[in-house]
């Protein structure tokens, strides 16, 4: 009998470990990619983060969300986005997960692409809303450099590539369709099997969202609309209307929105649009 109680609790022991180890990995491990000449919205040295995958025929990349800022105390204070740099990839469950059994994408090799520039991916300049701390708008200059430097390094053997997703949620999405089409252009158009999963992207703003932005940040803003085909109005915030046009001008991609009728957070924190108007 004793011996029949140590060999359960042995195997006991040994069911844990495996469990634990099983556990452990599931979780990706990320390579973190200085870029040089990109930076936060702070200053900081901007980085990237690459986890590799068994699927050396596939890529995921992967847009952080988080906000945007127009003014000193929007930029400074946190209160609408965080212009510092992220010391670690947070997100780790869901589409981001190594597990099989919860990602789809688990085998993928995927690049995560940080924001923490305050502007939706969009800027590439300097903006001092004060006299006393610049903010690095430099959301399109980080992507366009980190792409670059992914590119040259190997990271990205777009030439082996057979799959792609393209994920971004809240800002990140955003982001990721005002960059799109120089993207497609310069990296994935020959890529056969695409998709594009936006999460949260705001698609339904008040007419006069756009007003709180100064003219530098509006010019970054439609400059990316107008690279989807989209024109640019400035007094309009209905995007929703325009989600066909860019799926007709890109019919080689899936593209999946995921927007509930009323975000709390794109809608009113952002978008200035209350419930009765939803």
């Amino acid at each position: 009998m004793m011996k029949q109680l140590i060999g359960f609790k042995v195997f006991l022991l040994l069911a844990g470990l495996s469990f634990q180890t099983a556990g452990q990995a599931q979780e990706r491990q990320w390579q973190e990619i200085n870029i040089p000449g990109a930076y936060c919205g702070n200053g900081e040295p901007y980085s990237v983060y690459y986890s590799a995958g068994i699927n050396e025929k596939a890529l995921a990349v992967v847009f952080e969300g988080g906000g945007i800022c127009w003014d000193g105390p929007t930029c400074y204070t946190r209160i609408t986005t965080d212009i510092s740099k992220g010391k670690k990839v947070k997100e780790k469950g869901g589409l981001m997960s190594a597990d099989p059994a919860t990602s789809s994408i688990a085998a993928y090799p995927m690049v995560f692409i940080p924001y923490c520039t305050g502007d939706i991916f969009a800027g590439d300049f300097v903006r001092w809303y004060t006299n006393q701390f610049p903010v690095f708008h430099f959301g399109r200059h980080n992507l366009r450099r980190a792409f670059e430097l992914l590119d040259e390094e190997g990271y990205l053997q777009l030439g082996r590539k057979e799959k792609l997703v393209l994920y971004g949620f809240s800002a990140g999405a955003l982001g990721l369709m005002l960059n799109f089409d120089w993207l497609n252009e310069h990296y994935f158009k020959d890529i056969g099997d695409k998709t594009v999963l936006l999460d949260g992207i705001g698609l339904h703003w008040r007419g006069d969202v756009w007003n709180r932005f100064d003219s530098q940040m509006l010019g970054s803003i439609a400059s990316g609309f107008e690279d989807l085909g989209i024109p640019f109005e400035k007094d309009d915030g209905l995007l929703a209307k325009h989600a066909m046009r860019v799926c007709q001008r890109y019919p080689d991609y899936r593209i999946g929105i995921l927007q509930g009728s009323m975000d709390i957070i794109m809608g009113v924190f952002f978008g200035m649009m209350g419930p009765l108007a939803h």
